[in-house]
């Protein structure tokens, strides 16, 4: 399913972005949003640095953090072969 949206995202490598994730350091970037009803899960695949979706996806989810009033999401960079 293809969902277009509009999401924060930023590089983030920082102190508490480590915490909010536990101790994982594999993800170059986090989207933060307040629907916590998108259909993102640790399965999910993204276009993110390139929205055209006839290539191959440029991200990976690899951790979800879910609170009251938002959904944070960490996700690593990958290459996928054409």
């Amino acid at each position: 399913m293809n969902v277009l949206l509009k999401i924060n995202v930023s590089a983030a490598r920082g102190e508490y972005s480590t915490r909010q994730f536990g101790e994982m350091e594999n993800y170059e970037k986090i989207l933060v949003t307040d629907d916590t009803n998108l259909p993102i899960s640790e399965t999910s695949i993204l276009w993110i640095d390139s929205l055209d979706t006839t290539k191959p996806h440029d991200y990976i989810v690899k951790k979800v953090a879910k609170s009251l009033n938002s959904v944070s999401y960490a996700v690593s960079k990958v290459s996928v072969g054409e």
